[in-house]
C-alpha cells in the first residue's frame, strides 16, 4: 500500500523499520554509517538522495522529513533506502522493487 500525501505537504513524515530477511527480526543499524533515501517520480526523473534519521539503531527504526521539493509535483513518488554499513558496503533496501508515495493533487 502506498505511503499517501498531498501536495506541498510536509506531514505526515515518514516512519519505518528495516527487518532481516526473514521479515520479523529487526536489523540492527548500530554499525550502519548512514542512511539515505533515494526519491524519483515514477516514469519521470531522478528527484534526490537525502539523509534518513536512524531514531532506534538496535531495532532499525527510522524516519524521514520531506522537504517542499519532494511534493511539490503531484503523481506517483518511487523510493528505496540505502544503507552504509561501517565497512563501507551499501546495502539497498528493497532489493526487488521500489516502495511507492502516492501525491495527490492539491486544490490551489
Amino acid at each position: 500500500m502506498p505511503f499517501l500525501l498531498k501536495q506541498h505537504d510536509l506531514k505526515p513524515r515518514l516512519n519505518f523499520q528495516f527487518f532481516q530477511p526473514d521479515g520479523t527480526t529487526p536489523l540492527n543499524l548500530t554499525t550502519a554509517t548512514s542512511v539515505s533515501i533515494v526519491l524519483k517520480m515514477k516514469g519521470g526523473s531522478f528527484i534526490a538522495k537525502r539523509a534518513v534519521t536512524i531514531a532506534t539503531p538496535a531495532t532499525g527504526i527510522c524516519y524521514y522529513d520531506w522537504t517542499l521539493t519532494d511534493t511539490d509535483v503531484a503523481g506517483t513518488l518511487q523510493y528505496e533506502f540505502e544503507i552504509i554499513w561501517n565497512d563501507g558496503d551499501p546495502q539497498t533496501v528493497p532489493v526487488d522493487t521500489y516502495l511507492e508515495a502516492t501525491i495527490t493533487a492539491d486544490l490551489g
